[in-house]
């Protein structure tokens, strides 16, 4: 084991990914190994809650929200939030709705309608009940628009009142969706879970053939691959630049694949390491792998 952690490096290049490693076989006819299976988490179901505060969740969307100014609640359109209602105990209320243009091959947010109305301040502590909060004549109305400039651009543009605030530039799409990654492990954070493996109806490429010899180093193969399903896969890559001084580098010490790496705490395997010698320096471009989950 060496660790290079103390060694002088470049800033790291770290890149994760989510392994499937886990195959649907369950075709009698099936002379080969099939990705076909859905093996998403099931998105979180449940409440969480922290003292004065409650978060409501279905199917992985936040659909209530409570706390000790009053309560929130969300709608939904498929994937995309469509409506926020909040309902203060001062009587204030605010709702937004949001509208979605579609383009040839994607989807982003292109207006936001908010009203507020102010507090009533009648004394009392007002709830989801007293309907006639959002009726309340006195208020705000904020309109936000969101137009795609191109490569990469977006504007926004605020108007309160029919008077424009402002507007801005800004990269990245406006109410984008996150990537499939972020999206499972949004829902791992908050609960969600894996259907039990005996359930489900595929096994570890147990129909396909390996070019090994003897039953039972093939069965420890399939159950390493079997680990490995669902298994975060980080590949880091650092630069480690060590200087020569009077011909001797301050890190003269190569690394190769006889060895484990450990930086920053984790312990990686050795997928290359491509070495340059200058006078004034020697290089080491180490790219290494870790699996966890």
């Amino acid at each position: 084991m060496v660790d290079i952690t103390n060694w002088p490096h470049a800033q790291p290049t770290i890149e994760r990914k989510l392994l499937r490693s886990v195959w649907h076989s369950s075709h009698n006819d099936s002379t080969g190994a099939h990705n076909e299976e859905d093996t998403t988490p099931i998105p979180f179901t449940g409440t969480i809650s922290f003292k004065e505060i409650s978060r409501t969740y279905s199917n992985g969307f936040l659909v209530r929200e409570t706390n000790e100014n009053g309560y929130s609640t969300y709608s939904y359109d498929g994937e995309y939030l469509a409506e926020k209602r909040t309902h203060n105990v001062d009587g204030s209320t605010s709702r937004t709705d949001y509208a979605y243009a579609s383009t040839g091959r994607d989807v982003y947010l292109f207006k936001e309608w908010e009203r507020t109305t102010e507090a009533v301040h009648d004394g009392k502590k007002h709830t989801e009940y007293d309907w006639e909060d959002w009726s309340n004549e006195k208020g705000t109305e904020r309109i936000t628009y969101h137009a795609p400039l191109g490569y990469g651009w977006y504007a926004t543009t605020v108007y309160v009142d029919g008077v424009l605030e402002g507007s801005s530039l800004s990269q990245g799409k406006p109410g984008g969706k996150a990537s499939q990654f972020t999206v499972e492990q949004s829902n791992l954070s908050l609960g969600a879970s894996y259907a039990s493996d005996d359930e489900l109806p595929y096994s570890s490429l147990i129909d396909t053939e390996f070019p090994v010899v003897g039953a039972d180093y093939l069965r420890v193969l399939t159950r390493e691959i079997e680990w490995l399903n669902r298994k975060t896969q980080e590949t880091v890559t650092v630069e480690i630049r060590a200087r020569i001084r009077s011909g001797i580098p301050d890190i003269d010490h190569i690394v190769d694949f006889t060895e484990r790496i450990r930086f920053e705490g984790h312990e990686y395997f050795l997928q290359s390491n491509t070495v340059e010698l200058t006078p004034r320096l020697l290089r080491q471009t180490i790219k290494m792998v870790r699996w966890y989950g």
